[in-house]
């Protein structure tokens, strides 16, 4: 019986024809066939989703938004999960509830931060297959760290039905971009003005200023300081300059 849904026994008449004379057949018989259904698991149709997640960006990005959601014997589906898979440091995952589906929910994910890779969305009394299709294409992945590489992110999703029947694992895939961010350099000095001191000696001898004795640099690409790799740095006096008497030199 090629049927998806099975939950109705089956009733067959038949005949027996006579193989010599075929109108000569047998008086209809009714036979009934018992048929145990066997509850569908939900599956969840993966797309294609064309898109970025770049880093600094502002808006997450939704990447199941082309996703659908079905189940052939059961309109009824009790929780979704997303799980982002090898997770980095600074991934989240969230979702804005739509007000007409909050109080359907056990539980709202935005409250429940315990790991923000991983969300659950459940609804013990159930919500209806494009109830949770509509959750799903709203899920969006984030990440705040200002070191990403670029990457690309696989979140596994399963929707599981009333009845405890788990889907197969689905995937979806985001593309993560790094930005190549600026270096900081922090004198360390608070900006209060610097005293150099005219040398007294006669004659003349030079008196140095170290300007920077406690400078910081640092580069949100590089978390280790001790790695950074400093092509270039200028520094330049900008006003009172005198000719032939102030200098900027470095080392000892």
């Amino acid at each position: 019986f090629p049927v998806t849904i099975a939950d109705q026994d089956a009733t067959l008449r038949y005949v027996i024809v006579d193989p010599e004379i075929s109108t000569n057949n047998s008086d209809p018989e009714i036979a009934s066939i018992l048929i145990k259904a066997v509850n569908d698991p939900p599956n969840i149709q993966s797309a294609r989703i064309t898109g970025v997640f770049e880093e600094d960006s502002s808006t997450p990005f939704t990447f199941a938004r082309g996703f659908s959601i079905r189940d052939v014997d059961s309109t009824t589906l009790k929780s979704l999960s997303v799980e982002i898979a090898s997770p980095i440091s600074g991934d989240a995952l969230s979702i804005v509830i739509p007000k007409t589906l909050e109080s359907k929910l056990d539980l709202n994910p935005a409250t429940n931060t315990s790991d923000p890779t991983k969300l659950s969305l459940t609804a013990s009394q159930g919500l209806t297959v494009a109830e949770f299709q509509t959750l799903l294409r709203l899920v969006s992945y984030s990440n705040a760290s200002q070191d990403l590489s670029s990457i690309t992110k696989t979140m596994s999703i399963t929707a599981t039905d009333i009845d405890d029947a788990a889907s197969t694992k689905a995937s979806a895939s985001s593309r993560v971009v790094g930005k190549n961010d600026n270096p900081s350099f922090e004198p360390s000095n608070n900006n209060s003005p610097l005293s150099f001191s005219e040398s007294i000696a006669t004659p003349k001898t030079e008196n140095r200023l170290v300007l920077f004795p406690n400078a910081v640099l640092s580069d949100p690409d590089i978390p280790n300081k001790s790695t950074i790799a400093i092509q270039s740095a200028s520094v330049r006096i900008t006003n009172n300059y005198k000719i032939g008497h102030d200098c900027i030199v470095t080392g000892k």
